[in-house]
């Protein structure tokens, strides 16, 4: 990234960056440098008693052959992947289709118990006959009694 702006130092007269405030802005332009106390600019988000913990750990490594890792995936069980048939059983609740447009359905008819998904379909569904009702079920598998 890019570097950052440091004042520019003449033998007797110090030009202020834009971003520092010192005593030599406040005076003007031509003021002394201490050689003391330079100037820096310490970001305040960094603590400078921070202190980077060791990466060298005196602990040894062991180190597995490929038989001892290949038998200790054999003794694990099997886990579930995309291309396994068994599976558990999901633990969200299913969810429920319109049985007209079939948009999810929020809502179901407590006289026909047809589902819905606005009320244009609830309107629609209090004006079918007994036996497209009954179709509709039937092809849900929950047919009315």
């Amino acid at each position: 990234m890019g570097k950052k702006k440091r004042p520019i130092i003449n033998s007797d007269i110090v030009v202020p960056d834009s971003d520092t405030s010192n005593s030599a802005s406040k005076e003007g332009i031509s003021g002394r440098i201490d050689s003391e106390n330079p100037v820096e600019n310490i970001p305040v988000f960094k603590n400078p008693k921070y202190v980077q913990a060791k990466a060298n750990s005196k602990k040894n490594r062991v180190w597995k052959s490929l038989r001892q890792i290949t038998t200790a995936e054999k003794s694990v069980p099997r886990a579930v992947t995309y291309l396994t048939i068994d599976v558990p059983v999901s633990l969200k609740p299913p969810k429920k289709y319109s049985d007209i447009s079939g948009l999810e359905a929020k809502y179901t008819d407590p006289m026909t118990k047809m589902r819905y998904a606005n009320a244009a379909e609830f309107q629609l569904i209090r004006s079918l006959q007994p036996e497209a009702i009954n179709s509709y079920l039937a092809l849900r598998k929950a047919t009315m009694l």
